[in-house]
């Protein structure tokens, strides 16, 4: 699944198959609408027959002037924006993807993020969302797990965007062991 940026999903997607990934399957979508998602996860299961694990990554487009504001300059739009897509995003997922995984007592993975764990002073909206992410993965575990349904969350350390400085990247560097 993918939104805005068709040439990067297509190669992710030549890149998984490039590694030997059997089955890749593109389709766009708005996390922020249920019906865009439900389709997406209707028209993969059409075309793989079946779905037995879900991966949920969504997150806002990065935006360094958003990310930057402390929490009493983060605007309620950064706050609406980073909910709707990170948040309502993983639930329609979840909910879309349920009926298929509760035939194959699958598994789904939803991201979170670092700072959930740490803090940190700056992208306030977006920290605030990926809390909500896990917390939606730790009910919907419960929820879920009746049905053989397995439901984590991993909260990844910096990853790099190509708009940081580079002693940003050399910071990040050092405070990251792998």
């Amino acid at each position: 699944h993918y939104n805005s940026n068709e040439a990067a999903a297509e190669e992710l997607s030549t890149a998984a198959k490039n590694a030997g990934a059997e089955h890749v399957s593109l389709v766009r979508a708005d996390a922020r609408k249920q019906k865009e998602i439900q389709r997406a996860v209707e028209q993969t299961a059409d075309v793989h027959g079946y779905i037995d694990f879900l991966v949920v990554l969504f997150t806002q487009p990065f935006d360094p002037k958003a990310w930057n504001e402390t929490d009493e300059k983060a605007t309620e739009q950064a706050y609406a924006n980073a909910f709707a897509i990170d948040v309502m995003g993983t639930k329609h997922a979840m909910d879309a993807a349920f009926p298929f995984l509760k035939k194959t007592k699958g598994s789904i993975i939803n991201f979170s993020s670092s700072p959930v764990i740490s803090g940190y002073s700056e992208g306030t909206a977006y920290s605030v969302a990926k809390a909500a992410v896990k917390q939606l993965t730790m009910d919907y575990a419960q929820k879920y797990g009746k049905f053989g349904i397995r439901i984590n969350a991993i909260a990844p350390g910096w990853v790099p965007h190509g708009t940081e400085k580079k002693s940003e990247l050399e910071e990040a560097k050092k405070s990251t062991p792998l």
